[in-house]
């Protein structure tokens, strides 16, 4: 009766349905650039964030993204320079290096459905984004809410 000491710990735990096999979810947040290197200019940022969705999108309730100290950042960016969700952003704010979110919101019938998922975040070549002039690792925070999120990008030479 080897078979009999298998279940001895109990029955196997399974998640939801959909939901990932322990020990692979994805990171809190990615972060990645267009291009890597030192200096570059209009750089594309997409970060990828594990957050709670409302019907598939991001929902109300401002997102808060501080890039490194040593990258440029314009004083203000047009709405279209930031989607959220595959949506140009409803208004964005920048306080030094800080860029404060605010995602557009489907009018309409509100949805009931909230589900843990990916919420892409892309600073688009219009938000005329600067890497850091020397290379090495910098770090870049996501807070929505009252999570905090953390990515490191890497800068090449």
């Amino acid at each position: 009766m080897g078979s009999a000491s298998a279940f001895a710990a109990g029955p196997p735990q399974l998640g939801p349905v959909g939901s990932p096999t322990p020990g692979t979810q994805p990171p809190p947040l990615t972060a990645r650039l267009s291009t890597t290197r030192a200096g570059a200019k209009r750089v594309v940022l997409t970060l990828r964030l594990q957050t709670a969705l409302v019907c598939g999108e991001a929902g109300p309730g401002a997102i808060v993204v501080r890039l490194p100290k040593a990258a440029k950042i314009p004083a203000t960016l047009p709405r279209a320079a930031v989607a959220v969700g595959g949506h140009a952003a409803a208004k964005l704010r920048v306080t030094g290096r800080r860029v404060t979110i605010s995602p557009s919101v489907s009018p309409g019938m509100l949805c009931q459905s909230i589900t843990i998922g990916t919420l892409v975040i892309r600073f688009t070549h219009l938000a005329r984004l600067e890497n850091p002039r020397a290379p090495g690792r910098y770090t870049v925070v996501v807070r929505r809410g009252t999570t905090r999120a953390v990515a490191k990008l890497a800068i090449t030479a």
